[in-house]
């Protein structure tokens, strides 16, 4: 949405950078494709850091080389902010701006990272930050602006809260409530190929649960066979067009391509419109669950990595939640 609202005022402005198909329809010149940066963790960075690390010397040698007004750099702190210190040197004293959108989650870790505070104060010229929370905990060492979550300016959340803004419908109105057959577990296992391969093991975990498909004790009848012969549960994977192959393979490997939808929606209204008409969900730590929160949808959050990245995790928190409350 951002790089929306600047293409449409027709100007000198030439926006050139890292990016995905979404940034390059919207007018972004793209110099290199984002795909490397989508790895998370700790150990999980080992096997990329050559690709990283080439597309970090890239990346450096066009900003120096083109000396831009402004270096915009979005999340990924551990690559982003290896630009920036790269950068700021060579260009301190010219006209260039560095701003940083997505502030790293410092406030979720402990101790008070004097160090990292003070990288950002001498070396970003404008943050923006998300939340409120975030301004109030950034703003006593850079300049900082709220720019509220880009998903909140999209057609399907206004017309979301409109909704919940008007007068319920009488409870007797056949529209007002979901039959029993249109009752949908929506699973979403993340937009990076780790969190899918990491992730859809478990979702279809879930399945075989609900669906009766995991054999109960003998003897017994669970809650979730129950839950599942009276709502007739249908299943369905959201994911992304680039993951659809690998999603498509691991649902038949387990045998659940009988019961197990997988779809695609890359337009975010669209999204938010079919996550709207879902009974609940299980996603994938992310942006996704604001999504889903906006949306109004009942979800279950989960997120798995390797054993060190979840023990050096635990210890590194400051809070117990894996996402937003």
């Amino acid at each position: 949405p951002r790089l929306t609202s600047i293409s449409k005022h027709p100007s000198a402005l030439r926006v050139t950078g890292i990016g995905g198909p979404n940034m390059e329809r919207e007018g972004l010149e793209k110099t290199s494709d984002m795909d490397p940066l989508a790895v998370m963790g700790f150990l999980e960075v080992l096997p990329h850091i050559p690709s990283l690390y080439s597309l970090l010397q890239s990346t450096v040698r066009t900003i120096l080389e083109t000396r831009p007004d402004f270096v915009v750099t979005l999340d990924s702190k551990g690559f982003n902010f290896r630009v920036i210190k790269a950068i700021r040197k060579e260009l301190a004293g010219g006209k260039t701006k560095i701003v940083h959108y997505v502030a790293p989650s410092m406030w979720a870790i402990k101790g008070e990272q004097t160090g990292k505070k003070r990288f950002m104060s001498q070396n970003i010229d404008l943050l923006l930050v998300l939340f409120p929370f975030e301004r109030e905990y950034f703003s006593s060492f850079v300049r900082t602006v709220c720019t509220g979550p880009p998903i909140f300016e999209h057609t399907a959340i206004r017309r979301t809260a409109m909704q919940e803004l008007l007068p319920s419908p009488s409870s007797s109105s056949p529209s007002c409530k979901k039959e029993i057959s249109d009752q949908v577990l929506l699973l979403l296992p993340g937009s990076r190929l780790q969190e899918v391969r990491q992730h859809m093991p478990i979702l279809l975990e879930v399945v075989k649960s609900m669906s009766g498909q995991t054999p109960p004790h003998e003897g017994l009848t669970t809650t979730n066979d129950l839950i599942a012969r009276k709502h007739r549960l249908q299943y369905q994977v959201l994911t992304i067009p680039a993951m659809k192959g690998l999603v498509d393979q691991i649902v038949i490997s387990e045998g659940l391509q009988e019961i197990v939808q997988v779809i695609t929606r890359l337009d975010v209204d669209k999204r938010i419109d079919h996550m709207r008409s879902c009974s609940a969900a299980v996603a994938v730590s992310g942006t996704v669950t604001l999504e889903l929160a906006a949306a109004l949808v009942p979800t279950v959050v989960i997120y798995r990595s390797n054993w060190f990245t979840e023990w050096l995790a635990k210890r590194l928190a400051a809070g117990q939640f894996i996402s937003l409350p």
